[in-house]
């Protein structure tokens, strides 16, 4: 016989909050782990919980969406003989939702919720999971990463096999459905190994100018770098911008290398202003030496600054969205603050997205907020918190 541990991370615990992860081992009555299955989901909304789960909107922007794995996923349902998880009505409560969002019911199956199981084993042992796993001695990965989850729970399950209920009570049967286009798996190993794919296409791009110094105006290139990252994030059609320009302007490999040299070190002097580099500043600033392949720690001291902070933004619209992180004299920031600060630039502050708007500032460039999703299709550049501070010349911790 063969039984499923299932464990999901979601955006929150409420019908209309959805999946961002599952994990999935298939075991038989030894134990043996016969299938895993493992994946991101993009729920197409705000993450939320990210610090819970440490599931961010960032990671889950080339996951497929849950119809693109649901398949797959009934696939090992169907194949198992049990279904179990930690806290089985909220795990099988979020996949149903799920379903019935794409017109599936999941049938009544053979459940079975391992913390009442385990609370059987020791009714003295701790309720929460973690906590759990560690009374009896086990060590996992990542807490609240689906699949580490799993293995923990499939682990100390291990061990209580003996007394595990084997007995079915008469299940009903799984029906098939079409969902579409099944989509390969992403997990947050193989998310999280690319994420210097962007900095080596830019190289590579670079890589076909000229070696040979021509000491060119580089302040246009320096202004475009400081667009392109915004929202923190290079793009494949950024850097084919910022490789023609290059080329437009005479500029070599090395001059290339020396302004993003400078850039980085611009904003590594606007971050030690205040004598501290914030946790927004240091994730800004590994964002840009990631794609840039330049490692800043070192080169603190060694840049001049280039002026290029604050910048004029009178008249331009803008607009917020998000929960924003920043704060001054130890008060956090809030919306009204912002928009206070942006008024006394001279900006105008919107309270939705339109054509005529010129910023989105949000807490999270990969935000799948409606304001982020409607600003990506009129093409208004997302500026990510931390920039917009910059850009105003106002220190933010």
């Amino acid at each position: 016989m063969k039984l499923a541990i299932i464990d999901t991370e979601t955006t929150g615990f409420g019908n209309t909050d959805r999946v961002v992860e599952v994990g999935i081992q298939q075991v038989d009555r030894d134990g043996r782990i016969l299938r895993e299955f493992e994946t991101l989901i993009n729920p197409q909304r705000d993450i939320g919980n990210t610090h819970i789960h440490g599931v961010s909107a960032k990671l889950v922007r080339n996951a497929p969406v849950f119809s693109e794995v649901a398949g797959h996923i009934l696939e090992v349902f169907s194949d198992s003989d049990f279904l179990c998880a930690y806290n089985m009505p909220f795990d099988w409560r979020m996949l149903n939702n799920e379903y019935s969002r794409l017109g599936y019911d999941l049938p009544r199956a053979e459940c079975r919720c391992l913390m009442q199981f385990f609370s059987k084993v020791d009714c003295g042992a701790p309720r929460k999971l973690e906590d759990l796993l560690a009374y009896h001695g086990i060590r996992t990965e990542s807490a609240h990463r689906a699949i580490d989850d799993v293995n923990g729970t499939r682990e100390l399950l291990a061990r209580y096999l003996d007394r595990f209920d084997w007995r079915k009570t008469g299940g009903e049967p799984w029906k098939s459905f079409d969902f579409g286009e099944q989509k390969e798996p992403l997990s947050r190993d193989r998310e999280e190994s690319r994420g210097g794919a962007k900095g080596s296409a830019l190289s590579r791009l670079m890589s076909k100018l000229p070696l040979h110094p021509e000491d060119p105006e580089m302040d246009s290139y320096l202004l475009l770098l400081d667009d392109v990252f915004s929202d923190s994030v290079l793009e494949d059609c950024e850097a084919e911008r910022l490789f023609e320009l290059a080329k437009e302007l005479g500029m070599s490999q090395s001059d290339v290398g020396r302004a993003h040299e400078l850039y980085l070190g611009e904003l590594l002097n606007v971050a030690k202003r205040d004598g501290y580099i914030s946790e927004m500043e240091r994730e800004h600033l590994g964002a840009v030496s990631e794609a840039l392949q330049i490692p800043f720690t070192e080169r603190i001291e060694s840049m001049q600054g280039l002026n290029l902070y604050p910048r004029d933004l009178t008249g331009k619209r803008v607009c917020f969205t998000g929960t924003f992180r920043g704060t001054r004299d130890g008060v956090l920031l809030e919306q009204p603050d912002l928009i206070r600060t942006a008024e006394e630039a001279g900006m105008t502050v919107q309270k939705g997205v339109t054509k005529k708007l010129d910023l989105l500032v949000t807490a999270d460039p990969y935000t799948q907020s409606s304001k982020a999703k409607k600003a990506r299709d009129y093409g208004i550049p997302i500026l990510a918190e931390q920039v917009f501070w910059n850009w105003l010349g106002v220190d933010v911790v």
